[in-house]
């Protein structure tokens, strides 16, 4: 396909069900990711924290537990649609990372995007930040999550179905100039090794942020 968004949905939408089977219950086991959460609810409660990226909704489900008010977003309407049958009290939209239209400017208290940028096109990321700023309010805090490294790479095979979906690593302070430029602030990055058996041999990023204004 030559438009990366459709690629994107269609290759999520066709694995949406073997995805919410492998990763329902993934925060099990990462202990520094539920702190990261729990930190992060904490600065965003009462307020809207936008889930971007969501898939079937288990970070989405995670948050609410945690007494968030959240929402999901997802480029695939499959994912969406698995997000609003497993949590059918949240609220999840249809939309593309860089055109965020359901929500409106300065809606979002919050953004969360967990390992969301990691198919996008890497000359796109820019502009779903800027997106993600968009929404925000002034202040509002991001929590990113990625792989670190300069690496990319092609699947076109996921769980005995075709895919066709880059993957895309990101140098944190690189990362973290891409966030600044698109109008944060208070910029932190903390890396983890790889928890095994449980997750790929690639070290994962969490980039914390305000936004400016």
């Amino acid at each position: 396909m030559s438009d990366p968004a459709a690629a994107i949905a269609a290759s999520y939408d066709a694995v949406a069900a073997a995805y919410a089977q492998a990763f329902g219950d993934e925060l099990r086991q990462k202990p520094l990711d539920c702190e990261l959460l729990r930190e992060f609810v904490a600065k965003a409660n009462p307020g809207l924290i936008a889930d971007l990226g969501c898939g079937p909704g288990q970070i989405t489900k995670h948050l609410h537990s945690l007494g968030a008010n959240v929402c999901g977003a997802d480029l695939s309407p499959e994912m969406i649609r698995l997000a609003r049958a497993l949590n059918p009290t949240l609220t999840f939209h249809v939309c593309d990372l860089r055109a965020l239209t359901p929500f409106a400017t300065g809606s979002v208290d919050a953004a969360l995007a967990y390992y969301a940028i990691l198919n996008l096109p890497r000359p796109d990321v820019p502009a779903a930040l800027r997106e993600i700023a968009r929404v925000l309010r002034p202040g509002g805090a991001l929590l990113l999550s990625y792989h670190v490294g300069g690496e990319s790479s092609r699947k076109t095979e996921w769980w005995g179905r075709q895919v066709d979906l880059e993957f895309h690593q990101f140098q944190s302070a690189m990362l973290a100039s891409l966030v600044q430029f698109a109008g944060f602030t208070q910029v932190e990055t903390i890396e983890r090794d790889p928890y095994p058996q449980i997750e790929l041999p690639v070290r994962r990023g969490f980039l914390k942020a305000q936004r400016g204004g």
